[in-house]
């Protein structure tokens, strides 16, 4: 590929080699959109260079849909594990209920069921999630970790993998 400097302008010319079906279809589009071929051309290198063309963007949206329906999947996953712990835990406690009671557990059950609702409605309006409610693993508490940063040698790990300190 030959290039040139044209100082003037502060542009380089360059003269690539292309089908003549392409180099067509090159002229029409230029034409149609009244933009130099050579202004083509070069918005279509920046875009390909920068990534920043109809398909990088695309494929930099997918992957983030992507990771969403991951953390999305993963999420459904332990609310269907929940409910699944919650109905058999629910069922194994649960008595059978007398004729002559039923009215008024039927009642009961709406109050409480009401009372869910309100309480999944609240849960939800704050924004949090149930995965937020897991517990998370503690690495250590603020005495701990105090006790770390004054004598980083008097730690010891569970691995095995440093001795414990001499005394």
């Amino acid at each position: 590929m030959k290039t040139r400097k044209r100082p003037k302008i502060g542009r380089v010319r360059i003269q690539p080699y292309i089908r003549a079906d392409v180099g067509r279809r090159l002229a029409n589009y230029s034409n149609a959109k009244g933009k130099s071929e050579s202004r083509v051309v070069e918005d279509a290198l920046l875009q390909y260079l920068d990534g920043t063309g109809d398909a990088a963007v695309i494929y930099k949206q997918l992957g983030r849909l992507g990771r969403g329906q991951q953390r999305l999947h993963r999420e459904v996953n332990i609310m269907l594990r929940a409910f699944s712990i919650w109905t058999k835990s629910w069922h194994a406690r649960t008595l059978p209920i007398p004729g002559d009671m039923w009215d008024a557990a039927q009642r009961n059950a709406e109050v409480w069921h009401q009372q869910f609702v309100q309480l999944l409605r609240e849960q939800l309006a704050d924004g949090r999630h149930f995965v937020d409610d897991l517990a998370h693993e503690v690495i250590g508490d603020d005495e701990e970790l105090e006790a770390l940063i004054k004598e980083p040698d008097a730690a010891r790990r569970d691995d095995g993998n440093e001795e414990p300190p001499k005394t």
